[in-house]
């Protein structure tokens, strides 16, 4: 599950139901921009950026598994 720019809540109060049990915030922040999903057929990498163009968070991830952090280019 991806989920980009979710302000439901209102703030960044933890979410009281998560489904599934496992979900977890991997990255949070209140800048303004934007997320970009790449995929392909190994993986996928998603990168959020401000603004300004400069990349915040970056994660990478193969046909399974969770997308793990990794340095932005």
């Amino acid at each position: 599950m991806f989920i980009s720019g979710s302000t439901a809540m209102g703030a960044f109060r933890g979410f009281k139901t998560r489904w599934p049990a496992r979900a977890q915030v991997r990255f949070a922040s209140s800048a303004w921009g934007y997320a970009v999903l790449e995929v392909d057929g190994r993986g996928y990498r998603i990168e959020f950026v401000d603004t300004s163009g400069a990349a915040l968070h970056c994660c990478e991830a193969g046909t399974t598994g969770p997308c793990r952090s990794v340095a932005c280019d």
